[in-house]
């Protein structure tokens, strides 16, 4: 039985995926750098519900959120126009602690962004028609 797509092309696309995202955040910042947002307990903190919303996630492609070491609210994500966006937030408060935007760089610098559709291709379409 021939499968589709061999197991050796699924491990090469999750290696590729992971080098690129590891690449993405080791740039936005530094490893040595501990940012501690609260000591708050968790129970205090907004949902993540919440903190989404006030991230604006709508704005980009893929989002990752996790919880830091240091209590914050981090979110990974690409922009739409194909940046690459850090972003801490204090869990109880949802006050922005910091953010980082990376502009991309050789062969991720235009893959990344969305096509643009020509504003003219539906125009053209509706006239084609008898």
């Amino acid at each position: 039985m021939k499968t589709i797509f061999p197991l050796h092309t699924w491990f090469n696309l999750g290696i590729t995926f992971i080098t690129f995202f590891s690449s993405l955040t080791a740039i936005a910042s530094a490893p040595k750098e501990a940012i501690v947002c609260t000591t708050a307990p968790s129970h205090t903190w907004i949902g993540e519900k919440k903190i989404r919303q006030i991230f604006q996630e709508s704005k980009y492609i893929r989002v990752n959120f996790k919880v830091s070491h240091g209590k914050c609210y981090e979110f990974y994500a690409i922009a739409k126009d194909g940046t690459v966006v850090e972003a801490y937030y204090e869990p109880v408060s949802g006050d922005m602690v910091r953010f980082n935007r990376v502009k991309p760089t050789g062969d991720y610098a235009s893959s990344n962004a969305p096509a643009a559709r020509p504003a003219s291709t539906t125009a053209s379409i509706a006239q084609a028609k008898p």
